[in-house]
């Protein structure tokens, strides 16, 4: 899974719309789609921003696998 994939995995999770990860990640609204849909990848910075407002670490995020039933 891409990081996009990841972030919007976690969030879901979390009960976090995108924007409401926008507000508490002080990342703008249009990064964040971009992140989300794989269209571009986060800067280190960025991605601890965003790892920060959804409670869990970069390492988290980076390697966050779905697992099926």
């Amino acid at each position: 899974m891409g990081i996009g994939k990841n972030i919007r995995a976690i969030a879901a999770y979390r009960g976090i719309t995108s924007l409401e990860l926008a507000e508490k990640s002080g990342v703008s609204r249009v990064s964040i789609s971009k992140f989300l849909n794989e269209k571009m990848c986060p800067k280190t910075l960025t991605l601890k921003k965003i790892a920060d407002a959804l409670g869990v670490t970069v390492d988290f995020i980076l390697t966050y696998e779905i697992k099926e039933d």
